[in-house]
């Protein structure tokens, strides 16, 4: 379970990045999330909605609602996250 911590300094999530693992969901309990998916564009997430993210997709979090509570399942539970430069 993840909740809104804010616009971190340090925070990967904010940073074009992938996790290296073989299955991602995220399902928002509530709240809503706007991510950027590179090849994809800009999608927002909101309460009751669910994706399965393609593995090694790069990615960002732009912003999110302060009341932001994710349910996120990742295999395996013990990934690596590689940050990336911005795509031009």
């Amino acid at each position: 379970m993840i909740r809104a911590r804010g616009k971190e300094e340090g925070d990967q999530i904010h940073q074009w990045h992938y996790h290296e693992c073989q299955f991602q969901m995220v399902y928002i309990l509530n709240g809503w999330a706007k991510f950027e998916y590179e090849g994809i564009g800009v999608r927002t997430l909101r309460k009751g909605d669910c994706i399965n993210q393609v593995p090694l997709l790069n990615h960002r979090e732009i912003e999110c609602s302060d009341d932001l509570e994710l349910l996120e399942i990742v295999s395996p539970a013990d990934f690596k996250t590689v940050t990336l430069d911005d795509p031009v």
